[in-house]
C-alpha cells in the first residue's frame, strides 16, 4: 500500500521545473538522493520512494554542472518504510480495540525526528515545517501522519492521542477502503480539515 498521493507527485515535479529555471544561479543544493548516487555507487530503494524521487533523479543527471549534494541516509529511509509494520499494529489496536497507548507511539515516532535534513538550501519533497533554507515540495494540507512527523515531540498528550486517533481513522477508515490513496486523502481532508487546520495553526505549520 502506497501513501504517496498524486498530489504531492506533483508537487515534486512543479519544484523541480522551478530548480531546473534556476540552475543558472545554483551553485550548490543539497537533494533528496542517497547519498551513495552522489558518490556514483548503485543502491536500492524503496519502489514508493524512488517513484517519489524519480523526477529529482532527472534533475541530478542533466544539470551535472551544479554542485549537488546527496543528503539521504538510504538505511535511515529503509527504516521509516520498514516501520510502517509498527505502524499497521497501532493502527489494529486504535480500530478494533479502540486503544491508544500514548507510550508505544511515542516510541513509533522516535524515528521521525528531522535532523537529518541538512543545513543549507536543500530541496525537500514530502510535508515538513517550513524553513527559510528550504524548498518545499508537496501537498499543502498534510495527513494526520504528516503533522505527526512534524509535531509529535512537542506535542501534548492530549494532542499526541487526538493525532493518534486521527491517523488511526485516516488509515482503517478511509485508506483501506478507499479505491485508492487520492481518494482517501481528498475524502478525508473533505470530512477533518478542522482537525487538521488545529494543528496547522496550533504548532505553526505551513498551510
Amino acid at each position: 500500500m502506497r501513501f504517496v498521493t498524486t498530489l504531492t507527485l506533483q508537487g515534486v515535479e512543479s519544484c523541480v521545473d522551478t530548480v531546473e529555471a534556476m540552475v543558472g544561479r545554483i551553485k550548490t543544493l543539497y537533494i533528496p538522493l542517497p547519498r551513495e548516487t552522489c558518490e556514483g555507487r548503485p543502491v536500492e530503494m524503496p519502489s514508493s520512494i524512488e517513484r517519489l524521487l524519480e523526477p529529482v533523479m532527472g534533475l541530478y543527471s542533466t544539470y551535472r554542472e551544479v554542485k549537488w549534494r546527496c543528503y539521504l541516509d538510504s538505511e535511515h529511509v529503509r527504516r521509516r518504510v520498514l516501520a510502517s509494520q509498527g505502524l499497521a499494529s497501532l493502527v489494529v489496536k486504535g480500530a478494533v480495540y479502540g486503544k491508544i497507548d500514548v507510550e508505544e507511539w511515542d516510541r513509533y515516532f522516535a524515528s521521525a525526528s528531522t535532523d537529518w535534513i541538512p543545513k543549507g538550501d536543500a530541496l525537500i519533497p514530502w510535508y515538513i515545517a517550513e524553513r527559510e533554507d528550504v524548498i518545499y515540495c508537496g501537498t499543502t494540507v498534510p495527513t494526520p501522519l504528516d503533522i505527526a512527523a512534524n509535531v509529535w515531540g512537542e506535542a501534548t498528550r492530549r494532542d499526541k492521542e487526538y493525532l493518534a486517533r486521527l491517523i488511526v481513522e485516516y488509515i482503517h477508515d478511509y485508506v483501506l477502503f478507499a479505491a485508492d490513496i487520492d481518494a482517501a486523502y481528498n475524502l478525508f481532508v473533505r470530512d477533518r480539515y478542522s482537525d487538521i487546520r488545529y494543528f496547522l495553526s496550533k504548532y505553526g505549520l505551513p498551510h
